[in-house]
């Protein structure tokens, strides 16, 4: 939801005009961050009483735990990027191309979910229509195209996805 909320921001200030809006949209990140953080600090303490090897085994047996670590993973670099400092430090250009992964993040979140419900999938698929509408009007209003958004990340992406079965081949070990 809170992935959400956050790409609904520019959307809703072009067609509102309130600029004001565009504070909360840094904030909404960080919370949808931190609870991400929370979500997966209770699945291992609660399912898996911090045992790692079990926690390794269950991201690579279970897609949908899978693709949720992966949305974290991606999400550690932009929370640890979203101050002020590290803009200035980055420069707009390569921050702004990094925050980009959230196009990415954000479908990846929509299919955590709808792979984790398995009976109703009314919510997963509300959220995805959401999301689609999100992204088509973004995708309208972008100077870019989408699929050049998504394709400049294309490398971290996969960057991070080759570190991921690196370290779940050395917790098999």
């Amino acid at each position: 939801r809170l992935l959400l909320a956050t790409l609904t921001v520019t959307p809703w200030r072009r067609l509102s005009g309130w600029i004001s809006l565009l504070r909360f949209r840094r904030m909404l990140g960080l919370f949808a961050f931190f609870y991400g953080l929370l979500h997966v600090s209770s699945y291992v303490s609660f399912d898996h009483v911090f045992d790692v090897g079990e926690i390794v085994k269950d991201i690579i047996k279970r897609p949908f735990i899978t693709v949720g670590f992966l949305c974290l993973v991606l999400m550690i670099p932009l929370a640890a990027t979203s101050t002020n400092g590290m803009v200035r430090r980055l420069g707009a250009k390569r921050w702004q191309a990094l925050h980009r992964l959230i196009y990415v993040i954000a479908p990846l979140g929509v299919l955590h979910f709808w792979w984790m419900v398995k009976r109703d999938l009314t919510e997963p698929i509300i959220y995805a229509l959401v999301l689609a509408v999100l992204l088509a009007a973004l995708a309208r209003a972008s100077p870019a195209p989408l699929w050049l958004v998504v394709a400049e990340n294309e490398k971290l992406a996969a960057a991070l996805t080759e570190d991921l079965v690196l370290f779940s081949r050395a917790a098999d070990n």
